[in-house]
């Protein structure tokens, strides 16, 4: 059993040694900067402590952009539910024996109306994620130049991310809208299916299959949103270096993705509900942002960037190893010739 374990870490390191050489090497775009030095979280902390009123003014701007879905997702679509009810005028005394025997009772026909209307206008949220990619492009372009430690002029600088960035962050939400509207569309589709008595098998296939899709996404755009904003290489090799990347830091990204969920769960009560949403009016989104990027830089600094140095070390040592030998190759000759002159 000793000797076990060292084997095993010899295969993982031999395993990410093998993906990590698939990289597309390219140095960022920072210029002369410092890796990140007090760690990942440090560093974050560092940000918000001595850039509150940027933050805020950066956070206002994209709440522009989520907006919408937000509005649709926690306003629209309860008041639509209840104005649904009301208008419809159902009974739902009926049957329980309080005097209105013989009368229908409409629970389950409002139920299965209910949640037909959550499959059809959830559907919201697939174009109200694309809306909010837009926002993030600024939003992360500004966060990227914090971490490296430059000036960000927030009207300039949030537009030109949107300018540079926007159809790849559209995307990248899109995605993301797309596998939540699978889980909310499968659950509520089971909800009605189940009021119908008839719950069908394949529903549970779309809600696992949504979930775990879901899940991988958010891993990957932990390293996917900072990478598009740090370096300047084609997309396809943006996509490439995040998955590989993501695979070598899944643990990492899973503990990361853990710590922002937990304040999320706020969500589940009426009076939280309210704090966290002013805490994200005014400074979630930046926060949130700003620790992806972190974590991205933390990851592009461990993987990335250090293979590329070495790559340029290596290329250096080749450069110079090749000249010595034609220089012995040239002084060979030179000797040779000197020598063959001498005997004539």
């Amino acid at each position: 059993m000793s000797k076990a374990a060292p084997q095993q870490k010899d295969k993982s390191k031999s395993y990410s040694a093998k993906l990590l050489s698939n990289l597309t090497l390219s140095p960022d775009l920072s210029m002369n900067r410092e890796p990140l030095q007090t760690g990942m979280f440090r560093h974050w902390w560092a940000i918000i402590r001595t850039n509150l009123t940027s933050l805020l003014a950066q956070n206002l701007m994209f709440f522009l952009f989520a907006a919408p879905i937000l509005a649709v997702i926690f306003f629209v679509m309860p008041l639509l539910e209840t104005k649904y009810v009301i208008e419809s005028g159902f009974n739902f005394v009926g049957d329980m024996g309080f005097g209105f025997s013989g009368a229908n009772n409409d629970a389950n026909i409002a139920s299965k109306g209910i949640y037909m209307m959550r499959i059809i206008f959830y559907s919201l949220i697939i174009p109200g994620f694309a809306l909010t990619g837009v926002g993030a492009a600024g939003l992360f372009y500004c966060t990227r130049n914090r971490v490296w430690g430059a000036t960000v002029k927030i009207r300039v600088h949030f537009f030109r991310g949107i300018k540079l960035y926007w159809w790849k962050f559209v995307l990248a939400f899109t995605t993301v809208g797309a596998g939540i509207y699978g889980i909310t569309g499968s659950i509520n589709a089971y909800f009605y299916y189940s009021v119908l008595g008839t719950a069908p098998w394949w529903i549970w296939i779309i809600m696992i299959a949504s979930c775990i899709f879901t899940l991988l996404t958010l891993i990957y755009m932990f390293n996917y949103l900072p990478s598009v904003t740090m370096y300047r290489i084609k997309h396809t090799a943006t996509i490439k270096n995040s998955l590989l990347t993501s695979v070598v830091s899944v643990f990492a990204s899973l503990i990361i993705m853990v710590m922002l969920s937990l304040p999320l769960l706020m969500f589940l009560s009426d009076i939280t509900m309210i704090i966290l949403g002013i805490f994200f009016l005014f400074y979630g989104f930046s926060f949130y942002a700003l620790a992806i990027q972190c974590f991205g830089q933390y990851v592009a600094d461990g993987y990335v960037n250090a293979l590329y140095e070495q790559s340029i070390i290596s290329a250096e040592r080749d450069r110079r190893r090749m000249e010595h030998i034609e220089r012995r190759k040239n002084g060979s000759s030179k000797s040779s010739k000197a020598k063959k002159g001498k005997r004539r």
